[in-house]
């Protein structure tokens, strides 16, 4: 799988985390319920980044420890505002260097 990043740190997390963490919070076996949770944790993971994914570690998320973090948490904000709520997995088909 490929890599989105946080927006706040820069770390990148394989996009299958996003489901990881959805089924961690009750969705498994309904499927509508899956979809619905996880389309949440898809938003929520674009505005807070790591701290989206508590369930999975990601609560102790930090700003970037660097100036090239802190760039690949900028662009990474700025290509999930510009796919929007739906398209996060299309970002993983971005690489940071290939935007940078």
């Amino acid at each position: 799988m490929a890599d989105i990043y946080c927006i706040s740190c820069g770390e990148p997390w394989d996009t299958y985390t996003l489901h990881e963490e959805a089924e961690t919070r009750g969705a498994e076996g309904d499927r509508r319920r899956y979809e619905k949770i996880l389309r949440d944790v898809t938003r929520d993971f674009r505005r807070r980044g790591c701290a989206a994914l508590p369930a999975i570690g990601g609560t102790s998320c930090q700003p970037a420890e660097s100036p090239a973090m802190q760039r690949t948490a900028d662009v990474a904000a700025a290509v999930y505002e510009m796919l929007g709520d739906e398209e996060i997995s299309g970002a993983a088909a971005f690489t940071i260097e290939d935007l940078l």
